[in-house]
């Protein structure tokens, strides 16, 4: 049997090697923004800026490792997700954002790695 095509196929494999961890820093941001969008439904209001503060970032990215986030910047944000010991209570937020949709995060983590390997090869 003869594959024809696969030399140009190896070729395109080998330019996605060197823009791999774009293309996963692209694919987890993808998935994470699943994350933001319900977390910003699930979050407390009361000014909106908590809500509004909720967004992705790439955290760490290497040649091999990607790592992206969903958090906040704003600094009273771990009292509202965990509660205090002072009695204020916890209204988790991310954390529910993720769990309830971890399936549909990998689903779209996997969607977006999918079409930039299919975009590499043809």
């Amino acid at each position: 049997m003869t594959i024809r095509g696969m030399g140009e196929v190896e070729r395109n494999l080998k330019k996605l090697d060197g823009n791999l961890s774009s293309g996963l820093e692209k694919a987890l941001t993808a998935g994470a923004l699943i994350v933001q969008n319900v977390a910003k439904i699930k979050a407390p209001y009361k000014t909106g800026n908590l809500k509004r503060s909720i967004h992705p970032e790439t955290i760490e990215k290497t040649d091999i490792k990607v790592i992206v986030a969903v958090g906040t910047d704003v600094e009273y944000a771990p009292y509202q997700e965990f509660g205090t010991s002072r009695g204020v209570p916890a209204h988790p937020y991310l954390r529910p954002a993720l769990d309830e949709n971890r399936e549909k995060v990998l689903k779209e983590v996997k969607a977006a790695l999918a079409a930039i390997v299919k975009k590499a090869i043809w």
